[in-house]
């Protein structure tokens, strides 16, 4: 688990980013990604806590490692949970050629940070194509 604790401005205080890697180690079905960005959420939530004394925003990239497949990108269009001053968000690594996968529409639920946060994905896990 990576992380990263600042004073952002723009979040009118301290801003945790975590990232959590999950090895699925095979095909996973829509539910499965699902219980796993919803286990990863709890523990990123968790650890927040732990990074900085009272975070008021937070990030969690949820970084999935399986086999990509039309269902998991489905997941990806249509998973959008939503929590208060904080941002889920979902990242498929495809175990076969390493290319990353999430979702770049913009959504009304934090969408001024939405941008940001697929250009911090890009930079990210972008590297990570084959």
């Amino acid at each position: 688990m990576y992380h990263r604790t600042r004073h952002e401005w723009t979040k009118l205080g301290w801003s945790v980013t975590i990232v959590n890697l999950v090895d699925v180690g095979s095909n996973a079905n829509r539910r499965e990604l699902e219980d796993l960005s919803v286990a990863s959420w709890s523990a990123c939530r968790t650890a927040a806590n732990q990074f900085s004394p009272r975070p008021d925003y937070l990030l969690a990239y949820t970084v999935i490692v399986a086999a990509v497949s039309p269902e998991t990108k489905e997941f990806l269009e249509e998973y959008r949970p939503k929590h208060w001053k904080a941002t889920e968000f979902p990242v498929v690594i495809d175990r076969l050629t390493g290319e990353s996968h999430f979702n770049r529409q913009s959504q009304r639920w934090g969408a001024a940070y939405h941008e940001g946060q697929v250009y911090v994905a890009d930079e990210i896990f972008g590297r990570l194509r084959a």
